[in-house]
């Protein structure tokens, strides 16, 4: 087996940490580099909706094909 080295920047290195393996850090990361920029905070909503039509739309479709034709 061939282990690569860390090909991360020094300055972006750091030691792992119990909040890491919790999955709310990731997103609270994530909300917080938003924030920082007026238009994703501006973006981001459009966004989230149209996802969430998208998939309710796939899920009405799909619903409607394997129930076949209404009698």
């Amino acid at each position: 087996m061939i282990l690569l080295p860390e090909s991360m920047p020094d300055r972006m290195k750091r030691p792992i940490q119990r909040w890491d393996f919790f999955p709310g850090t990731y997103y609270l990361n994530a909300i917080m580099i938003i924030l920082k920029y007026p238009l994703l905070v501006g973006v981001c909503p459009a966004l989230i909706i149209s996802s969430f039509a998208n998939a309710g739309m796939g899920s009405v479709v799909n619903n409607q094909l394997w129930m076949g034709p209404l009698k």
